[in-house]
């Protein structure tokens, strides 16, 4: 399973497959789990078990599509108005970012808060992620799509 931390607080990576794999990443500490996949009614019957199951879990499924240029800013405010109410108020939770194969939309995400709430450059956030991320668990990077579309949310370039 792609899990990896990328700051104590925040961690990316892949859909939780078995339940195994879910006390895994809990078993971590976190707290909130925002989910960034592609909505279909399995996936929304999947996020109403779980909390059922792990009630004590915060779960946001944030339907995420592979327009990867041209999301609306809503789906970019959304997400960090998210991130700066869990860490924010709360700076001891944990966030899991997933998607389903942890590697595009997940780290898209992660890039967005590395550029906006820890205010990195493009170029720190790229290697950021590289070094935290694609590199340990052997992942290529297939994101830089979803960069193009936060730099333009954004006003980035550099």
């Amino acid at each position: 399973m792609r899990f990896k931390f990328i700051f104590p607080n925040l961690a990316c990576g892949e859909m939780m497959k078995t339940p195994q794999e879910m006390d895994y990443v809990l078993s971590k500490g976190i707290t909130h789990i925002l989910n960034v996949q592609i909505g279909c009614d399995a996936q929304l019957w999947y996020f109403s078990e779980l909390r059922k199951k792990y009630p004590n879990t915060e779960f946001l499924h944030l339907y995420f599509s592979d327009d990867k240029q041209s999301k609306p800013r809503w789906v970019w405010d959304t997400i960090l108005t998210y991130i700066h109410s869990v860490l924010g108020l709360h700076p001891n939770n944990k966030v899991y970012v997933h998607c389903a194969l942890g590697e595009s939309r997940s780290p898209a995400v992660i890039y967005l808060l590395l550029r906006q709430v820890w205010f990195m450059s493009q170029k720190e956030a790229k290697e950021a992620l590289r070094k935290k991320y694609f590199k340990p668990l052997g992942v290529e990077s297939k994101y830089e799509d979803y960069v193009e579309g936060i730099e333009n949310y954004i006003g980035g370039g550099e």
